[in-house]
């Protein structure tokens, strides 16, 4: 995408959230109940996790994402299937803007790709690089197709406010009470959380193309399960005004057995990268008040095992300055 292509999105962004709360009563309605929605705050290594009780979002959560249930349904972000009433902005070419009618955040947005392809980080990062630049009020976010994706058929970021999930507004002191950090071939700066109970890489630079060069590293050492065409991840990521900094959630699984369990056993929680980053979306009252921090560190070891991490870390030191 070309720089000057992207130089009026925020402004059209903020253009269209007002536009789409005038002229879309569903969607007004959805952010209007967001503001009432309850939040409770809980300690998972080191991080104040915070859980929202969100009942709208139960469409996400509970949305079936095998190939057999996807192919059987239309695809919710292609022109044709969308709301009459859901406006788009054009976003060089290759994406479209759009607000997301059924928020996390307070500004929720997301940005599909035209045309109806896979959902695949691999050949687009350097894009989410660009969107966040050019959104710098937001943190552009991506999921992959099983790890928190309701539209794993047609490739899509999303972008909320930045200061909203706790690993991004607390990040410097997180990184100096429990960080380790290292240099990539003299440039990119990567970090691990010690005591956060998640396979989480954080890696900056205030180069792109070496931002580029060290995911693509990164993502040549992370398994692929069979069947599919990229490592599942989560991956987030802000611009501040003259680097980058991202968040790479190395996933082993794509929602942890307490999903599927029956009875009192079952949590409807499928995390992708705004629970990863925490803020676990609850869409039951009673999983938003009967979560523990035991728990919920448990769900976050299941789906993105930190073990991961420790692989790839030792195989990016070899190459390290």
């Amino acid at each position: 995408m070309k720089p000057d292509s992207l130089k009026n999105l925020a402004d059209e962004a903020d253009a269209l959230l007002r536009v789409q709360w005038q002229q879309w009563p569903e969607a007004a309605g959805h952010y209007a109940a967001l503001s009432q929605c309850r939040e409770r705050t809980v300690e998972v290594g080191g991080v104040p996790v915070r859980l929202q009780c969100n009942p709208e979002r139960i469409r996400s959560t509970a949305s079936k994402v095998d190939r057999r249930s996807v192919a059987q349904r239309p695809c919710f972000l292609c022109d044709a299937n969308r709301p009459a009433e859901q406006l788009s902005v054009p976003v060089a070419g290759r994406y479209q803007l759009l607000v997301n009618p059924y928020p996390i955040f307070p500004r929720h947005f997301t940005l599909p790709a035209v045309e109806h392809v896979p959902q695949l980080l691999r050949g687009r990062f350097g894009d989410m690089l660009q969107l966040a630049a050019a959104l710098p009020a937001c943190m552009v976010f991506y999921n992959g197709a099983r790890c928190g994706a309701s539209a794993p058929d047609h490739m899509h970021f999303q972008a909320g406010n930045k200061g909203f999930v706790p690993i991004e507004s607390q990040w410097d002191t997180l990184l100096a009470t429990q960080g380790e950090s290292r240099r990539w071939e003299g440039g990119v700066v990567y970090s691990r959380l010690t005591r956060w109970p998640v396979a989480m890489l954080a890696f900056e630079d205030d180069d792109a193309e070496a931002l580029y060069a060290f995911w693509e590293r990164v993502e040549a050492l992370l398994p692929v399960p069979s069947g599919d065409a990229e490592p599942p991840v989560n991956m987030l990521c802000s611009f501040t005004g003259t680097s980058w900094r991202c968040w790479a959630v190395l996933r082993t699984r794509h929602r942890p057995w307490q999903y599927d369990a029956g009875g009192e056993a079952q949590r409807l929680v499928s995390p992708g990268a705004v629970d990863m980053a925490g803020v676990v979306i609850t869409p039951r009252e009673t999983d938003f008040l009967s979560l523990s921090a035991a728990e919920l560190a448990d769900i976050y070891r299941q789906v993105a095992d930190p073990s991961l991490l420790d692989v790839c870390l030792q195989q990016l030191k070899t190459r390290c300055r």
